[in-house]
């Protein structure tokens, strides 16, 4: 695997460009675009092996996948795949909570409402009050939006297909099974420093 030494250019130049050209479709992009970048600035402490496999475990973020959508842009698409299974989980027929969208595509709630807006501005999702908790906003996709998105997945499921026909099964397997493993153990580490912290703050906020 070709090692990539200086990784701040490379993040420079995949998130070039100012906050303010950005249109509101794009905030979500954006912000992966920062939480991509805050993850690979501690790459740079790393040794090679471990900053390679960073590296490859995050390349994908790289690819401009929206760019084959005709309609829709990556966070659009992102988002309205959340609703449709969002609602698919809670077998709800009356949209989703706004709150429950963020939680699912793990974005900031402000994020996730830009977005919305503009999808709805397209006619593509409905935004309405829940009459259950009236604190509640509720989204659900429009008939044209179910079109997008029915053709958009098939752009997408098409394009997977001719990557994953190129590839053997068997290697597939195995690197899918690595990636699960890495998930469960960098999940773990996560929850013991979050724990680790949690416990220091607790300890100063006592002796103060």
């Amino acid at each position: 695997m070709k090692y990539v030494e200086n990784r701040k250019e490379v993040l420079d130049r995949e998130i070039t460009g100012s906050v303010d050209r950005r249109s509101e479709t794009e905030s979500m992009e954006h912000e992966e675009h920062m939480q991509y970048r805050e993850c690979m600035e501690h790459v740079n402490h790393m040794d090679h092996m471990e900053q390679n496999v960073w590296e490859a475990l995050h390349m994908f973020r790289k690819l401009n996948i929206g760019s084959i959508l005709p309609r829709l842009n990556k966070g659009e698409f992102v988002l309205m795949n959340g609703i449709y299974h969002v609602q698919k989980k809670i077998g709800s027929e009356h949209g989703v909570k706004m709150s429950d969208l963020a939680k699912y595509t793990h974005a900031l709630p402000p994020a996730v409402s830009r977005s919305i807006k503009a999808l709805e501005k397209k006619g593509y999702v409905r935004r309405f009050v829940d009459q259950n908790d009236r604190r509640n906003t509720l989204v659900e996709i429009t008939e044209s939006g179910q079109e997008v998105l029915q053709e958009s997945n098939a752009i997408m499921d098409e394009f997977i297909h001719r990557v994953f026909e190129k590839t053997d099964k068997e290697e597939m397997a195995r690197l899918v099974s690595y990636i699960y493993q890495q998930y469960e153990l960098a999940k773990e580490e996560l929850e013991k420093i979050r724990e680790s912290q949690k416990k220091a703050k607790e300890a100063t906020d006592e002796e103060a």
